[in-house]
Order: C-alpha cells, then sequence, then structure tokens
C-alpha cells in the first residue's frame, strides 16, 4: 500500500499538479509522513528552500475537532513579514491541502491539545527555484547607560557587591560563559515589582513577526509603576555596568578596565510570557556585535524545565574572535 500510494504521488499526481497549477514542475519529489501527538507543534516558517515550488499535505487522521489543535494556520503579511493568522485549516481525514511555496507563504501547525495523534503524508514538488527573499534586518536600538540616583545597595542583594563573592562568580563564569545568581535583588524589591507587574492596569503589546517570536512586551515604559522605570533605570546605568564587569571579568565600563574602552550600550525590554509564547532560533539582530545577555524572571516561583519558558544557546562556528562592540540585552521576564 506504501508503495502504490509512493507511486501515485511520483506519477499520476505530480501530472495532475503540473495541470492545475501551470507551474513547470520538474520530477523531483519530497515525501514524509508526520505524526504529532499531545504538545506537538510547528511555528510559523515559510517552507521556502531551493527549488520548492508546491507543498502539499494529505491527511490521514481519525475523527478530529477544532478543540484537538493541530490546524494548519496561514498568515498574511505585511513587509513581507508574517503577522496574523487569516486562515486555518481543522485536518479532516482523506483531505489534501496543497500551496505555493514562495517567500510570503508563512504558515504553522497549532498545538496538539489533545490525545489524538495527527497523521499526515506531506512533502514538496520542485521547479525552477524563485528568487530568494530578502527579509528586512531588524534594526536594534542601543541606548548608552544612564546615571542612577539611587544607591545600589537598595537593590542589590549586599552578597553580590562583596569583593570576594564578585571574584568567585567571576572566576565561574570564565570558565562556562554563563552563570545564574539566586535572590539578585533585595527581597522587598523583587515582591513589590512582582505585585505590580500582575497589576491589570500594565498594558502589553504583542511582539513579533510570528516567524521569530511571540511574546508580549512594555511598549512604553512611562506608563508602568515608578518601581519597574527605577528597576529598569538600575540595569540600564553606569554603576549596574561596574557591577557585571566585576562579576563577568567583561570590560563594561572603563573604570573596569587597565587600558581604554569603549562604554558597552544597552538594549532592554520588559516582557511577558504565557501560553503560546516563543522565539525561534536566531542571532541576525546581533552579528556584529559580543553580547552579554542578562535576564531577571518574576512570577515565576517553583518553576519546572517542563513548564517551558527556557532560553536555549547553540553555539556557532566562530572563525573569528567578536571584538567589534560590547553591549548587553537585557530582560525582565514576568
Amino acid at each position: 500500500m506504501i508503495m502504490r500510494l509512493r507511486n501515485l504521488i511520483y506519477g499520476k499526481f505530480l501530472e495532475w499538479m503540473k495541470q492545475i497549477t501551470t507551474i513547470p514542475l520538474n520530477d523531483k519529489v519530497d515525501i514524509s509522513c508526520s505524526c504529532y501527538t499531545y504538545t506537538d507543534h510547528l511555528l510559523c516558517h515559510d517552507d521556502e528552500l531551493e527549488g520548492r515550488r508546491i507543498a502539499y499535505i494529505y491527511y490521514l487522521v481519525p475523527e478530529w475537532e477544532e478543540k484537538y489543535g493541530g490546524s494548519l494556520d496561514l498568515f498574511n503579511t505585511v513587509n513581507e513579514e508574517p503577522s496574523e493568522i487569516v486562515t486555518s485549516f481543522v485536518p479532516k481525514w482523506n483531505n489534501l491541502i496543497f500551496f505555493e511555496v514562495s517567500p510570503v507563504s508563512f504558515h504553522q501547525v497549532s498545538e496538539i491539545l489533545g490525545f489524538k495523534t495527527r497523521t499526515s503524508i506531506s512533502g514538496w514538488f520542485y521547479g525552477p527555484p524563485l528568487k530568494p527573499a530578502v527579509h528586512p534586518v531588524e534594526k536594534i536600538i542601543l541606548q548608552p547607560p544612564t546615571n542612577f540616583p539611587v544607591d545600589v545597595k537598595q537593590w542589590i542583594n549586599p552578597t553580590y557587591l562583596q569583593q570576594e563573592t564578585q571574584i568567585h562568580i567571576r572566576q565561574s563564569f570564565e570558565e562556562s560563559s554563563e552563570i545564574e545568581l539566586m535572590d539578585f535583588l533585595q527581597v522587598e524589591k523583587y515582591e513589590e515589582i512582582c505585585s505590580v507587574l500582575n497589576n491589570d492596569s500594565v498594558v502589553w503589546k504583542q511582539k513579533g513577526p510570528p516567524s521569530r517570536r511571540k511574546y508580549e512586551e512594555i511598549d512604553n515604559i512611562e506608563d508602568v509603576p515608578s518601581i519597574v522605570k527605577e528597576c529598569q533605570a538600575l540595569f540600564s546605568s553606569e554603576p549596574f555596568l561596574v557591577i557585571l564587569s566585576n562579576l563577568t571579568g567583561l570590560r563594561l565600563h572603563p573604570e573596569c578596565a587597565e587600558d581604554t574602552v569603549q562604554m558597552a550600550d544597552i538594549n532592554s525590554s520588559i516582557r511577558k510570557w504565557s501560553p503560546g509564547s516563543y522565539t525561534l532560533l536566531h542571532d541576525q539582530s546581533f552579528l556584529e556585535y559580543a553580547t552579554l545577555n542578562a535576564g531577571l524572571c518574576f512570577n515565576c516561583p517553583e518553576w519546572e524545565v517542563e513548564y517551558g519558558g527556557y532560553t536555549s544557546y547553540v553555539a556557532k562556528d566562530e572563525k573569528e574572535e567578536a571584538s567589534f562592540h560590547l553591549y548587553y540585552v537585557l530582560m525582565f521576564i514576568f
């Protein structure tokens, strides 16, 4: 039966696809079987790869309802980037879906929410390659550090301000290039921020595009309570750069270097992560910079790995040392 299906797709199905699409397809065909089970999903992408012209999906699912998830969601585009879901197809037995692959053919498979298996035969037909898409490069807004008028001792756990502790942390960071510092803020400051971020008056704006990320972010820092403003001001300040330099050994501030160094610039954001939030692996925005990434989480007590929401880093082939400019990305995670 499997060979009969394969021969059908490579033969009559291919010829039929040539006729109805008028695309000059060649004889190359990809075919595979996919089984999605509980919590499986496929995030937003465009399927674009040299020579791919038609994508197809043939469903072999049991009786299926929208509440089970697993829909094929198609996106519209704004400036050649995916924006919003405009059409969704719920899987149905013996149904065939196909669409043209293009620089704007963004789609996803929504998360499986039930305990049935979404089985399908899918693949691509090939033809003359299209001109590769040139998606806009995101511009990262960098700001110089500011002067922080409040004593950092009122905010930061005094343990992390002690020279002996900083030396120990720096040695650990130099060995592994990452470290987690527990109870970093003073307890009363941390608990107050947790409380105000839970307030319904805080305005969150969804951040995209879906091909790279989906989470919420505070768009205007002036709209948040003063305690949150002060916390972000602290982490964007020169005194905090000095502390980070002492903790990491990185030369982020001239006071922490024997020779002349350029002051690190900063990009900061306050983000909210909830079910369905994600970021996709990419590093296009930071290729020209050496980067220190720092994050502080709120309102997530007793968090477990299976809850998701963790950050993963994948090492890239380092042909030469990145030393053009140094800044750190600061994230508040709600």
